[in-house]
């Protein structure tokens, strides 16, 4: 079977064809998700997201209108460090389908380590919220080791200094949790799930941890 004789099945789903019709214009492909690909596109050396359509619906899914709210969030909020850079946006048609694609800085994926620990953080908001971070730090601490034996990794953070530290020093972590406890009460606000396992956390080649995809919608039938 030809790459554009299928469709890659997801929440959202991508025509095998936008793929076989990037990859021969020298795109790099990075990976997927449950409703978009990434790639490496060569003349600007940015991430192109594309966003896949949802089976049944027409016009743009709520899905596509989600991470629409998401790149504005992101553009409104450009000089937090621990948000993506997105540099453009713009929607196109694919066998009579309507796709987005968005152009970010390209990121790192991030050590297990640092990913068990902010995989907890979006855990730990009521604390951000009081401003209570010492007690935010030693429960993602605590989560993160539990998580951590249970996959058999065998490791251990000696205290709640070297947590800080894995996140980026004092500034650093804190901007990021701010920024997670900003971003719940967005999708709060929207109806959005938070979907922050340490999967949807990347970083900056000078390590900064970026909250790259942090929402998922529920679609009732």
């Amino acid at each position: 079977m030809r790459a554009d004789e299928f469709t890659i099945e997801m929440a959202g789903e991508i025509h095998g064809g936008v793929r076989k019709a990037l990859m021969d214009k020298g795109y790099k492909y990075l990976g997927s998700g449950i409703d978009k690909q990434a790639y490496l596109e060569p003349s600007t050396g940015q991430a192109l997201i594309i966003f896949g359509y949802r089976k049944g619906v027409d016009d743009f899914s709520p899905d596509q209108r989600m991470f629409i709210n998401w790149i504005d969030y992101c553009k409104k909020h450009q000089n937090n460090p621990s948000l993506p850079k997105f540099s453009g946006f713009e929607s196109f048609q694919f066998r009579g389908k309507n796709y987005i694609q968005a152009r970010m800085e390209p990121l790192q994926e991030l050590p297990k380590n640092i990913g068990s620990l902010v995989g907890q953080i979006d855990q730990v908001t009521k604390q951000i919220g009081k401003g209570n971070f010492k007690a935010a730090y030693k429960r993602i601490k605590s989560n993160a080791e539990f998580g951590i034996w249970d996959e058999g990794l065998n490791e251990y953070f000696e205290d709640i200094e070297e947590v800080i530290n894995l996140l980026g020093g004092p500034e650093r972590a804190e901007n990021l949790l701010r920024t997670v406890y900003e971003v719940a009460k967005f999708a709060k606000k929207n109806k959005f799930t938070v979907d922050l396992h340490g999967g949807n956390y990347m970083q900056r080649p000078d390590g900064t941890i970026v909250v790259n995809d942090p929402f998922v919608l529920w679609l009732r039938s």
